[in-house]
């Protein structure tokens, strides 16, 4: 029981320090973040995040939530969820919010 608790706290630490990849100005989260500092960027190699990162977040942040019992993790990949959920393309997609 000890190590499940131990796990547990560490994913939470660990979601706690992703949750800056979220402050990307978009529904698309920054692929680079920088846990020791919890900051985060667009890759060096180009503007937007792969696709691939962006669903496996979503998968592993509803499970975060759901194993932590903080909805937090769930409520910050659900916009991107619904995007994709309903064939938006992300790069088809107007983040000025204006």
């Amino acid at each position: 029981m000890y190590a499940y608790s131990l796990l547990l706290l560490l994913q939470h630490e660990l979601g706690d320090r992703l949750m800056p990849a979220f402050k990307s100005g978009s529904p698309v989260p920054f692929s680079d973040v920088n846990l020791r500092d919890h900051t985060a960027h667009v890759p060096r190699w180009g503007p937007d995040s792969s696709t691939s990162e962006v669903t496996t977040i979503q998968l592993e942040f509803i499970d975060l939530s759901r194993q932590t019992g903080n909805s937090k993790y769930e409520v910050s990949v659900t916009y991107i969820y619904f995007l994709s959920s309903v064939g938006v393309r992300y790069s088809t997609v107007d983040y000025s919010f204006s």
